[in-house]
């Protein structure tokens, strides 16, 4: 299990990287400090195969598309895909289009005046 996260540059921001994961799975996880477009290329040449990515980083056309495009060739059957803040671009629908997957869905956080998307690969 790894992330990707940017240095901390608010106080105490580091405490939330890896907030989620329960305290019995930290050992068998992972945090690079950098941008994605940086450390993506090359982590994902180290891990060989993904099952489940989930993009949470610049929401910006540009960054989804190339985050989504670098690890499809690295999809393991099955796996999943999940993308967050995508109502601003076509990026993910885009990539769902191309790469076809099994299922996905787009849904509205209910907390949050935003989109995110899923997409599963079997």
């Amino acid at each position: 299990m790894v992330s990707i996260d940017l240095p901390p540059i608010a106080r105490h921001a580091d405490y939330y990287a890896g907030y989620l994961i329960p305290e019995n799975l930290k050992d068998r996880w992972t945090l690079y400090r950098g941008t994605s477009k940086r450390v993506l290329p090359k982590l994902l040449s180290q891990l060989g195969k993904v099952d489940m990515f989930v993009h949470d980083s610049l929401h910006t056309y540009w960054n989804i598309r190339r985050e989504l495009e670098l690890i499809s060739p690295y999809l393991s059957r099955p796996s999943i895909v999940i993308a967050d803040d995508i109502q601003d671009n076509s990026a993910f629908l885009e990539w769902v289009k191309r790469e076809q997957p099994t299922h996905w869905a787009a849904f509205r956080e209910e907390w949050r005046d935003s989109l995110a998307g899923f997409a599963v690969f079997v």
